[in-house]
């Protein structure tokens, strides 16, 4: 029967391509969309991700006054004693909180040194990965990380180190403070969440911060990053994270509260509003079933110029769920040619798009400053992946209008009558 079938496609060579190409054409929109869809939502997964946080939490104030130590950009401070209550709502995994700086070096080129206080009962939830956890990367690549008894100890960013010729073992000024070198971290390639130049224990961070401004509490943190369950608990999440922060610190919420997602950062850093998403998989499912519909009606209508060839089937002793089958086969065959060579094409605009895509993230996630002692975080650039379930949607769609139209043409196909058939030879 997959015989037979085959050689009716080559035989109608024309009627074979415009449907093969109708079912290729449809199938290349839907995959390059909810393709390109899918990778812009994995890229802005992936600083969250590298940091073992879901949502990061911010507040939004006046710049404090320019002295030795500055809070980073407009973060204010958020009262540590709102991390116990974010932990105990439904859904929340873990909490940690992070103290972000610039510590102002005239005699450095006016540079700012960017550190991050980061928690050290936290491992798995900061920038630099303390402890390894599943899907995050170990950051640190020389000497070791923070112990508990660890006060006036830093871990530099390699690019940092270099810039500067430290090395293990060596000191380095924080706020007037001398620091020893414990370890070098490799944060090239992808940015993070709360990235920094240099990470110092988070106690040892409010303290220098409070003693250089002391408008900024001692028990303050200014992000607060949060892991949950599930990921897709994070809007259920937020509402009540909101009410914490604005009972703790008196703030507006949404105007100066701001709750970060990758969901939230993706319309401003691929510059494609969620609206726009909606839109263009609404397009590619309303093309596909266009396509199909006139696949169909395409399929039936050949019924007409078969009325001879099934005839004379039928007086040969074939059933009509004989024809039946070998219409459904005809049909799905097309289709399922059309589709695979969709999908392949589809991911080929894919993975040209990423290969060109150059996202940047947002200041709030990454607060540098304007003269950073060594370079800023690279912008977010991450390779495409076949997303399996893409693949497997597409194919189904295609083999499915296929069959429909089969089954459709051979409903057609059962009436004729083998006797009239044959009088039009």
């Amino acid at each position: 029967m997959f015989s037979y079938a085959w050689k009716e496609i080559t035989r109608r060579k024309a009627r074979s391509t415009l449907t093969i190409a109708s079912i290729f054409l449809s199938i290349l929109l839907l995959v390059s969309s909810l393709a390109i869809m899918q990778f812009f939502r994995d890229a802005m997964m992936v600083p969250f991700k590298y940091a073992g946080a879901d949502l990061a939490v911010e507040t939004f104030v006046e710049p404090g006054p320019f002295k030795k130590l500055r809070q980073a950009r407009h973060l204010g401070g958020i009262p540590e004693s709102v991390l116990p209550q974010i932990a105990q709502i439904p859904g929340v995994k873990d909490v940690s909180g992070v103290v972000l700086f610039w510590d102002y070096h005239p005699e450095d080129k006016n540079s700012m040194y960017n550190i991050a206080g980061v928690d050290v009962q936290h491992p798995h939830l900061g920038p630099i990965s303390l402890t390894p956890a599943p899907g995050q990367i170990y950051a640190v690549i020389q000497g070791r990380t923070f112990s508990l008894d660890d006060k006036f100890a830093a871990i530099l960013d390699k690019r940092f180190a270099e810039a500067k010729n430290l090395k293990i073992g060596d000191k380095i000024e924080i706020g007037y403070k001398e620091f020893e070198v414990i370890g070098l971290a490799d944060l090239q390639g992808i940015p993070r969440v709360a990235q920094a130049e240099i990470y110092i224990p988070l106690k040892t961070a409010q303290e220098l911060l409070h003693i250089n401004q002391p408008n900024f509490p001692a028990e303050d943190v200014n992000m607060i990053l949060v892991k949950l369950q599930d990921p897709k608990l994070a809007e259920e999440v937020k509402p009540k994270i909101m009410k914490i922060i604005a009972s703790a610190t008196g703030l507006k919420p949404k105007e100066q509260i701001k709750i970060i997602t990758a969901e939230a950062i993706l319309p401003d850093t691929t510059g494609v509003s969620a609206v726009a998403q909606r839109m263009i998989k609404v397009l590619s499912v309303l093309i596909v079933i266009g396509i199909a519909i006139l696949i169909m009606r395409t399929a039936v209508a050949t019924i007409g110029e078969r009325t001879r060839e099934i005839g004379i089937m039928k007086a040969l002793g074939w059933r009509n769920r004989d024809i039946s089958k070998l219409m459904v086969i005809e049909m799905a065959l097309q289709t399922t040619i059309g589709g695979i060579l969709g999908i392949i094409c589809g991911y080929a605009v894919a993975y040209f798009y990423a290969s060109s895509a150059s996202f940047k993230l947002p200041q709030g996630l990454l607060p540098y400053s304007c003269v950073p002692a060594a370079a800023p975080p690279e912008n977010l650039k991450i390779a495409m992946q076949v997303y399996p379930w893409i693949v497997i949607t597409a194919l189904v769609i295609a083999i499915v209008v296929g069959i429909i139209a089969g089954y459709l043409a051979a409903r057609k196909a059962a009436t004729l009558q083998p006797a009239q058939a044959i009088r039009t030879l």
